[in-house]
C-alpha cells in the first residue's frame, strides 16, 4: 500500500500543471488519465479506482455505474487541506446492475446516490461524503453501508438491511433488518409522516442523537432501541435532555460541517468530553475533515511563464494521511 501511495503522489505531482485531471488506476496497476468523469467511468475497467482531485465534475444521469468501481475524491469539505479545495460531483450517482462491491468516498454530491435502479445491487459503500440523499430502488440490495456522511434530505433503503453509522442525516425510511448506530438525526418529517424513522422494521437503533423528535418512529415494528439521546423518553436506557444548548455545539447551520455535533461535557451514558458513547464521535468515530486516504496536493506554485533558460519551475507539495 505504501508503494502505491508513493506512485500516486508522483502521479499527482506530474499532472498538477493540468486542470482537473482524473486518474483511473486499474486492478492491474495501469493508469489512464481523463478530464471528464463520465468518460472515466465508461472507460474504467472492472475493479478500477477513480481518483478525483479537488474541483467540480459534472455527472450525467445517463452515465450509470455497471461494474465494480471505487470513486475517491479528496474531501467534501471546502476547508480541507488541499490546494484545489473540495471534490464536487454535480448531478446524481447511479450504481446499477453489475456495480456490486463499489465505493464512493470523499466527495460532495449535489444530487442523490441511487442504488439498484434496474436490479438488486449488493455491497455498496458510501463513506465520508456530503450527499443530498441515498435512494435504494430495489429489494434484496444487501450489504449497503453508509458511514461518516452528511445526508441533507430523507433517505430510503427499499426495505433492505443496510447499515448507517456515524452519520448526520435528515430522516430515514424503509429499512428492514438494518443497523442505525452512532448517528445524529436532525429532522422529524419523512415524506409520509411526522417521524424520524418511517417503516423501519427489525432494526437496531442505538447510540444516536435525535435533535427534534416531534414524532420518533411510525409504522415500524420489532426494533431494538436503546441508549439514544433526545428530548423525550423512547426505548430502553435513553438519555433525555431539555435543551441542546450546552449539550451540543452550535448546530444552527443544519446538516453541514459548519455545525458542531460534538457533545459538550460529560453528557450521555458515560460519554467523555469528546462524546465517545452517544453520537457521531462514538463507535468507529468520525473524521471531522473527511480526508480520503490518498495523497493530495496541499500547495503548488506554477509560474505563468518560463525563466530565462526556457524552463518552467513548478513547486508541488504532496501530503498523505
Amino acid at each position: 500500500m505504501k508503494k502505491s501511495l508513493i506512485i500516486l503522489a508522483a502521479l499527482l505531482a506530474t499532472i498538477a500543471v493540468k486542470a482537473q485531471q482524473i486518474a483511473v488506476v486499474s486492478a492491474s496497476g495501469s493508469t489512464s488519465l481523463y478530464q471528464d468523469l463520465n468518460e472515466a467511468i465508461t472507460g474504467a475497467s472492472s475493479g478500477s479506482v477513480i481518483y478525483l482531485p479537488g474541483g467540480g465534475f459534472q455527472l450525467k444521469d445517463e452515465t450509470k455505474i455497471t461494474k465494480p468501481l471505487t470513486i475517491m475524491g479528496v474531501s467534501h469539505r471546502v476547508d480541507a487541506d488541499n490546494a484545489d479545495g473540495s471534490t464536487i460531483i454535480g448531478g446524481n450517482v447511479w450504481f446499477n446492475e453489475g456495480s456490486d462491491d463499489s465505493s464512493l468516498m470523499g466527495v460532495y454530491v449535489s444530487g442523490d446516490v441511487n442504488i439498484g435502479e434496474d436490479a438488486p445491487v449488493s455491497n455498496i459503500l458510501v463513506r465520508t461524503c456530503n450527499i443530498n440523499s441515498v435512494q435504494v430502488k430495489q429489494e434484496k440490495c444487501n450489504g449497503i453501508t453508509i458511514n461518516q456522511c452528511y445526508m441533507r434530505n430523507n433517505i430510503s433503503f427499499g426495505n433492505n438491511n443496510s447499515k448507517i453509522t456515524n452519520c448526520v442525516l435528515h430522516t430515514l425510511q424503509y429499512l428492514n433488518g438494518g443497523v442505525i448506530d452512532h448517528n445524529v438525526v436532525t429532522a422529524n418529517y419523512c415524506p409520509w409522516n411526522w417521524c424520524c424513522f418511517f417503516r423501519t422494521n427489525n432494526t437496531t437503533i442505538t447510540n444516536s442523537i435525535l435533535i427534534d423528535p416531534q414524532g420518533v418512529i411510525s409504522q415500524s415494528e420489532n426494533c431494538l432501541v436503546s441508549n439514544n439521546m433526545l428530548k423525550r423518553g423512547w426505548g430502553g436506557d435513553c438519555e433525555t435532555v431539555e435543551s441542546w444548548d450546552g449539550v451540543l455545539g452550535d448546530i444552527s447551520k443544519g446538516i453541514s460541517p459548519a455545525s458542531d455535533f460534538q457533545l459538550k461535557g460529560n453528557k450521555g451514558k458515560g460519554a467523555a468530553t469528546d462524546g465517545t458513547d452517544i453520537g457521531i464521535y462514538g463507535g468507529t468515530s468520525f473524521d471531522k475533515y473527511a480526508l480520503a486516504p490518498i495523497p493530495r496536493i496541499v500547495s503548488k506554485v506554477i509560474p505563468e511563464q518560463t525563466d530565462a533558460q526556457g524552463k518552467l519551475k513548478i513547486t508541488v507539495t504532496v501530503k498523505a494521511n
